[in-house]
Order: C-alpha cells, then structure tokens, then sequence
C-alpha cells in the first residue's frame, strides 16, 4: 500500500513549528527592547525644551512595523502551521482499518480542511445490510500530487478522519467508462452526489 505521509513529515512540521515560535518571540522581545532603548535615549539626550521629534518618529515607526509583522507572522505562517502539525499527528499516529471502493471521481473544487485545502474524491463502496448505497467521500491534500488511479478502478484505501493517507489500486478498469457514468448517475438519483 503507498503511504501518502509518514512520520518524519510530522517531526519536520513539529520542527518548523517551534523555530517559527522562537522567531516570533525573538523579533517581538527585541522589537520591545528597541523602544524601551529609544525612549531612554530620549530621555537621557534630550534637554528641557528642545524637540524630541525624531526620537518619537523611530519610536512609533519601530512600533507599527513590530505590530505589523507580528499580525502577518502570526496571521499567515503560524496559523498554517499550527493547523497542519495537529493533522499530521493523527494522520501518522492513528491505526485505521482498510475499505476497498470503485473510484469514480474527483470533484475539481477545493475542500478546506482543519486550514488544509483538498481535493474530494467519491468511490462506491456498494451497499450495506440495510440495502444503503455506500460512498466514500475521501479528501485528497492539494499538495500530494496526482494519484495512481483511474476510473472504474477498484482501489484499497485508508482515510483518517476522511483525509486520504494510503492507498492501493487491487483491480484495474473493472468498471468500463459507460458503466462508471452509469453507477454516477443512479447515485446520483439516489444520494445527490
């Protein structure tokens, strides 16, 4: 079965993570410190009743870049991060049990997922004891590339928490064009797909 993630992913991810925090905390102490250093500067060269103009200007200039990129830093690379570390841990640490399924397609809009953007793929798992139709609603993270699988394949798979991370292609082309558009079309009479 090809495995779409495996553990060193998680360990670089928890890496990256705890370097990004180091630098946020590193460029805001030193940020704070470079006001704290201008203000005393100011108080210590600036003689009653001359202007302290430039010393205010560094002053509000050095705050509003250090609160800018606190907001960018903090907004883009760190949420994204600390969106993906939590899914890589249970994708790589989580035991789940295998499903076989008949791949019809892939939707071609993006799913956001836990901040990850995906891709949705449906594959006809049959019908279960209560006569229900079984589909499989698997994402597939935008970053994983192009699967080796066509359609009407009978593919192997395991998801965690619907998020594709293995897979095997057991039957080539079992289902022929015409049948697969045909199994898409009563599914989609009966679930809405």
């Amino acid at each position: 079965m090809k495995e779409l993630y495996d553990l060193s992913e998680y360990g670089d991810a928890v890496k990256t993570r705890a370097k990004q925090v180091k630098i946020f905390w590193g460029v805001l102490i030193i940020g704070i410190l470079f006001n704290i250093g201008v203000f005393v500067l100011k108080l210590v060269f600036v003689k009653w009743g001359e202007s302290a103009a430039v010393y205010f200007v560094i002053n509000v200039v050095s705050t509003i870049a250090l609160l800018m990129f606190c907001m960018i830093y903090r907004g883009i690379p760190m949420r994204i991060t600390r969106a993906y570390v939590p899914f890589l841990f249970s994708v790589t640490h989580n035991d789940v049990k295998a499903e076989k399924g008949v791949y019809l397609k892939t939707l071609a809009d993006t799913v956001e997922k836990s901040g990850i953007k995906c891709y949705e793929m449906l594959l006809y798992g049959g019908v279960d004891s209560k006569g229900r139709v079984k589909v499989g609603r698997v994402l597939v993270e935008e970053t994983r590339g192009k699967l080796e699988f066509n359609r009407g394949d009978i593919v192997e798979y395991k998801a965690c928490d619907k998020i594709l991370i293995a897979y095997e292609t057991i039957g080539t082309k079992v289902f022929d064009e015409n049948e697969t558009e045909q199994l898409e079309r009563e599914l989609t009479e009966k679930t809405a797909l």
